[in-house]
């Protein structure tokens, strides 16, 4: 009987496999004092392959914190180490000697995408079950004077906390925790990679140490990828002798059969690397970005527009409607009246109103106005009704990381927030537009049934 392996299993397993191919270990951690010892609180911890010359070893103290980074490199039996420590919630390294409370209970655990990325690196996280939060009841006022008289000052714990990548509120989490993350072996050179005239070339980088026979190249072409359009081609690849840097370089140019679009699938001893999709300028499978290129080439001013300084904020309207038209809508920017920013229609007449900003600090009120118009256009003037389902959509180009407006308050009110991250997956897709009916029926579904956050539904390709 095959047993079923988790995913902590399935990082140990990607972890055997790509370790030859790491050279370095890049550590930022903090630590606080309880009575007489130092206690681990959190560790940001990469495996790189590529190589430093020199190692970097630096340590902050205060009374009752210290923030550290370590830069080195390991040869396979220390790496092997080194991660059986992290298991234990122990971080061992050159004087560095930190760990969890002896007495806690550990949970690993990886993190799971809701929607895949292009550039894969697998996460493990090793935390201790307990809140932290009776180690850190530091005095911050002394722990910020400390700092900043220091020998290389820092403008307090937020400060500390911000150079090594630690927290972004200035304040000391409440889990400990440890997260890995493991960068593969190889990857694309995608500077020197092309589609043109039916011709892909590609060129890829890898450890020497990584096996050749595990690289796997998977293309499928387009339009039309059935199934003899898809295919492996890592046997194609023509590999150099390498440099002293400790890579070598794959190359591969070969001759397709009606290719306007090519993506291809990289993979490392079967585990995903990169996908990427690579596109033939001359021949766009989308007419209207086709169109919209010959006044904007690069998508440069399409961009702008997309990130507008504050006193341009209009722009951004303008920018969203150009960029939904691009993945195949309707779109109707009102003159100023009571109306939403945008009024959007899909290919399958499908409705949404829209509104953008790019403040963070007034999306609450955002969001009412927004709830208002949309019920203006779905029930009647006596209140009766609905008569249609009408999508709300609030969008900033703000990371989400920024945004303060709860999950909880947009799906009471069934708001589905886009945001930077959004924006730029739409920009990725504007070859190959995604069918924009599906992805709104799931996105109201989601809404409907709070099955998930909004701000994790997969929503209009954006």
């Amino acid at each position: 009987m095959r047993v079923q392996l988790t995913m902590v299993d399935y990082f140990k397993n990607i972890y055997t496999d790509w370790k030859c191919g790491v050279s370095r270990v890049v550590i930022q951690y903090a630590a606080v004092r309880n009575e007489e010892q130092w206690i681990l609180l959190v560790a940001d911890i990469v495996l790189s392959p590529f190589e430093r010359p020199n190692g970097i070893d630096d340590v902050i103290f205060t009374s009752e914190v210290m923030g550290g980074q370590i830069v080195k490199n390991l040869d396979e039996i220390e790496l092997d180490q080194f991660f059986e420590n992290l298991l234990r919630g122990q971080l061992v390294l050159n004087e560095v000697d930190l760990r969890f409370c002896s007495d806690e209970k550990i949970s690993l655990y990886c993190p799971v995408y809701v929607q895949e990325p292009d550039f894969f690196v697998p996460r493990l996280e090793i935390r201790a079950d307990r809140p932290f939060g009776e180690f850190s009841q530091i005095n911050y006022a002394r722990t910020n004077a400390e700092l900043r008289a220091g020998d290389r000052p820092f403008d307090g714990l937020a400060d500390l906390l911000s150079y090594f990548g630690l927290s972004n509120t200035g304040l000391l989490p409440q889990e400990q925790k440890i997260t890995l993350s493991l960068q593969p072996p190889l990857d694309l050179k995608l500077d020197d990679c092309s589609l043109l005239q039916n011709k892909i070339s590609l060129r890829l980088i890898k450890r020497k140490n990584f096996p050749r026979h595990q690289v796997s190249v998977g293309i499928r072409l387009f339009p039309s990828p059935n199934l003899a359009r898809r295919m492996q081609v890592s046997n194609n690849l023509t590999w150099s002798d390498g440099d002293e840097s400790g890579f070598e370089y794959g190359q591969l140019v070969m001759e397709l059969d009606n290719a306007s679009a090519v993506e291809v699938m990289l993979s490392a001893a079967g585990s995903t690397v990169r996908r990427q999709f690579f596109f033939d300028r001359e021949k766009s499978l989308n007419p209207r970005l086709e169109i919209y290129r010959r006044f904007d080439p690069n998508l440069s001013h399409l961009k702008e527009w997309l990130d507008p300084p504050p006193q341009k904020s209009r722009h951004l309207e303008v920018g969203i409607a150009t960029l939904l038209h691009l993945l195949g809508a309707s779109c109707l920017t009102p003159p100023p009246t009571d109306a939403p920013d945008l009024i959007v229609e899909t290919p399958g007449k499908r409705t949404a109103v829209i509104e953008c900003t790019i403040k963070v600090h007034d999306l609450r009120e955002k969001a009412g106005k927004l709830v208002s118009r949309r019920n203006a256009l779905i029930y009647d003037a006596d209140g009766s009704g609905p008569k249609s389902d009408v999508l709300a959509i609030l969008v900033t180009n703000q990371p989400r990381r920024q945004v303060v407006l709860d999950d909880d308050y947009l799906l009471r009110n069934q708001i589905l927030l886009l945001t930077r991250e959004n924006i730029d997956n739409a920009l990725s897709n504007l070859e190959i537009p995604p069918d924009l009916d599906q992805l709104y029926l799931g996105s109201l579904e989601r809404l409907q049934t709070h099955l998930a956050p909004v701000s994790a539904a997969v929503s209009w390709g954006m």
